[in-house]
């Protein structure tokens, strides 16, 4: 029996292994990449959460969590899993992308096999989709796991739709719900599958033959109400995330005109994808509505050709369906973030184009051959070859003939699938070799696009990790000359200038900041901070921290930091009380306790044993006051101030001694 099943599906095992293999091989340098600064610190690298792994805390957690503004809880989990097994090691994250984008190439070959039944072609979709260059962004961006996550999902989605439609029982139906819905809950781009679906009724399974459009609909119905809930959540969190600040700065009219041109330049690039740029910059106003029409104006005639021609020509109506509705969501139309356009946008939905590509190349290889077969060669010499002399027709024709016998169907169709994968391997590879960091990707960035903000501000960034700090700021002040108050610049320019201690110029820095958003939490800190250190006004110091404070009233560190401002102005019992402020916001912020060490050691002697009871008194009612007691003894005695590490010590036992009897 598996003998024999090996043998019925040996092609298909064969391509398969082959796609996988050339897959594994293209993507394979991503085993050493890092993570990047785009991203990558927001969903897993400064995400607590996510940093602790998988735990039942956190499951919960990643159900109730919109942070980056979507709603992916299966997202989270599969970052905090990755966190269990590799911690910190971006090859490993990267590692796990690679293993899903396999596996969805996988059910993507599987649903054109049950569907389309044509093996061929169903292997150069899947080679498309598995080796495009245009996907390497999905899978070499260790953020983009949603992206991979839920295009499997759709995929299994997909195969059990196909395998419900065969046979139409409740519980399949039920099954293909779950599928989409652990689609959903990876991203909520997938909102768009119950539209596909019906177009895939029509072609490849051809249910509308035998069911009407009605029922067809009513049958979806089940999938819209996960799919309107999801979508509803997403643009909820996106205002909250202010991820779609575009949308109140750019009209409609401008959306419009660049999502006609937009829904090309995708087009262009599956065919030609040279300058893939992680980051495309949004024109604004300046998009050219001559470019828009002709672009709406193309567009539409592909819609009306496939709806008028779709009984002709079936695979041309859900190839165009598949591509022009499922980019729909992130078109632009309802601008979330400020890009263009995105790479990762296409990874699902270029499997449209590659439809309607493959079956007219198949359409035309076929009347090729058969035009081909029925051309005597030795009777049409001279239609066949009129400018070549009789002896090079001869020797042509003999040629021909003698590997005639290999030139069957079958070895022309795998010669064309190598050339195909190959072609795709080559492309794929030196594209996934640009992402091996922040340097090699957004100079990349640069180097292909213009006025790219993001990619001076992450090259900056990079600079300032390596202390290239005269390379930073020369970036800094490019991407400030193409948005003068973009806020993120101004304030890493700050940093890089108070690097080489050009305090003033880092204090018009963030003061530029607060002319845009008076309340930036990041630029009164900082002023705050050098305030303080540098310039010695307390007062301006303190004015900050305290609009800092109002914004962030459990902030750890801001709540230090007024402590220490008080301690500075010999406001002792205020330093006091912030600093026990701090410890009851976060008793991991070590810097609170040696702040708070310090205030109780170079105190005045007439208020030191004041101090230190008001500390005890304000401490000791806490839980973890045993604990605090413990840091503060380990502190004067790493100062080698015994008496008040043995004063703290014993203070330690009492305490722990009564918080278990409590217990």
């Amino acid at each position: 029996m598996t003998a024999s099943l090996l043998k019925k599906y040996s092609l298909d095992i064969f391509l398969i292994f082959v796609i996988v293999v050339c897959t594994v091989g293209a993507y394979y340098p991503v085993r050493w990449h890092g993570f990047i600064s785009f991203d990558d610190p927001l969903y897993i690298l400064d995400n607590p959460y996510i940093q602790n792994g998988l735990t039942w805390e956190n499951l919960r957690w990643a159900f109730f969590s919109t942070r980056g503004g979507s709603w992916h809880p299966l997202t989270w989990i599969s970052h905090m899993m990755d966190i269990s097994w590799y911690g910190r090691d971006a090859g490993g994250h990267h590692w796990t992308n690679l293993q899903i984008h396999v596996i969805s190439a996988i059910l993507l070959f599987i649903f054109f096999r049950l569907s389309i039944k044509k093996i061929w072609i169903s292997a150069a979709i899947t080679a498309c989709f598995a080796l495009h260059p245009l996907h390497v962004e999905s899978v070499a961006w260790v953020s983009e796991r949603k992206d991979v996550l839920s295009v499997c999902f759709a995929h299994l989605t997909l195969v059990t739709y196909v395998w419900y439609a065969h046979r139409t029982l409740f519980y399949r139906k039920i099954l293909v719900l779950f599928c989409f819905c652990l689609s959903l809950m990876s991203k909520p781009m997938m909102v768009t599958l119950p539209f596909l679906m019906w177009a895939i009724d029509y072609w490849p399974l051809n249910r509308w033959q035998f069911l009407c459009a009605k029922d067809l609909i009513k049958e979806k119905i089940i999938f819209l109400f996960p799919a309107f809930i999801v979508a509803c959540v997403t643009v909820f969190s996106q205002k909250i995330e202010g991820a779609m600040t575009l949308v109140n700065e750019l009209p409609l009219y401008y959306r419009i005109l660049n999502a006609g041109v937009t829904y090309f330049l995708y087009i262009w690039k599956m065919f030609i994808p040279t300058g893939l740029s992680i980051f495309y910059p949004h024109p604004g106003i300046t998009i050219s509505a001559i470019h828009s029409a002709f672009a709406w104006g193309g567009i539409m005639i592909i819609c009306l050709t496939a709806s008028c021609f779709r009984k002709t020509v079936p695979f041309f109506f859900t190839g165009t369906v598949w591509f022009f509705l499922t980019l729909l969501p992130v078109i632009g139309i309802v601008q979330v973030g400020t890009q263009q356009m995105a790479d990762r946008y296409t990874y699902f939905p270029m499997t449209g184009c590659a439809i309607v590509l493959f079956f007219c190349f198949s359409a035309g290889f076929h009347q090729m051959i058969e035009k081909f077969r029925r051309t005597d060669l030795s009777n049409n010499k001279t239609q066949l070859l009129p400018s070549m002399h009789c002896s090079k027709q001869s020797w042509v024709r003999d040629n021909f003939l003698k590997f005639r016998p290999l030139m069957t169907l079958s070895n022309i169709k795998l010669f064309l699938f190598i050339l195909l994968i190959t072609g795709l391997f080559l492309t794929t590879w030196r594209q996934v070799n640009i992402w091996q960091n922040d340097l090699t990707l957004f100079t990349h960035a640069l180097n292909h696009t213009s006025n790219n903000i993001v990619a001076h501000i992450s090259i900056a960034d990079d600079c300032m990790k390596k202390n290239q700090i005269s390379q930073a700021i020369d970036h800094y002040q490019k991407a400030i000359l193409i948005r003068p108050y973009n806020t993120k610049a101004w304030l890493n320019l700050g940093k890089a200038y108070q690097k080489i201690k050009r305090y003033d110029l880092a204090i018009h820095a963030y003061q530029t900041i607060l002319q845009v958003n008076p309340n930036d939490l990041d630029a009164h800190v900082n002023l705050g901070n050098l305030f303080a250190q540098h310039e010695h006004q307390y007062e301006k110091a303190l004015e900050h921290y305290q609009m800092a404070f109002n914004k962030t009233p459990n902030n750890p560190v801001i709540l230090n930091n007024i402590g220490n401002i008080e301690m500075h102005q010999n406001h002792l019992y205020k330093a006091l009380y912030w600093y026990i402020q701090a410890i009851h916001a976060d008793s991991t912020y070590i810097y609170t306790f040696k702040n708070l060490a310090i205030l109780i050691d170079t105190a005045p002697a007439q208020f030191s044993e004041e101090l230190l009871e008001q500390c005890v008194r304000k401490l000791k009612d806490q839980k973890q006051a045993s604990s605090y007691f413990i840091k503060l003894s380990q502190i004067f005695e790493a100062n080698k101030k015994e008496s008040l590490a043995s004063f703290f010590k014993q203070k330690a036992a009492l305490y722990g001694k009564q918080q278990t009897n409590d217990d």
